[in-house]
């Protein structure tokens, strides 16, 4: 952060306590946050997770017999609500990508307006 470079996190910041200790370090390194939130749905999760469990050796945190769990705790980021894109992931990739790509340009393009 404290480079200005971009960093990109995952379900790990699924808490408010967590995404408020992200929100400090950038507001202490001056730099933006910018929150992607990605939805998808439940059911799509599970075939995603069985599928990697199936055919990768990696390891993550995020298993198919821990979805109940995670689920659980997950806490929508709606304290951001200024930060946050939401993106459907429930349309093809290319689509999912577009939208994303399309709401970030509409928020940069606003947070320069008027600026010369």
């Amino acid at each position: 952060l404290e480079a200005h470079n971009g960093v990109v996190l995952d379900a790990t910041f699924s808490s408010r306590a967590n995404r408020k200790s992200l929100r400090d370090a950038c507001a202490k390194a001056d730099v933006h946050l910018q929150v992607v939130e990605l939805d998808v749905d439940p059911s799509q999760i599970k075939r995603r997770l069985k599928a990697r469990d199936e055919t990768s050796a990696k390891i993550s945190d995020a298993r198919l017999e821990d979805f109940e769990k995670l689920s659980a705790a997950y806490k929508p980021p709606s304290e951001l609500t200024r930060d946050l894109i939401k993106i459907s992931t429930n349309i093809a990739v290319s689509d999912s990508v577009k939208a994303g790509l399309l709401q970030l340009a509409k928020k940069q393009a606003g947070a320069t307006e008027g600026v010369r």
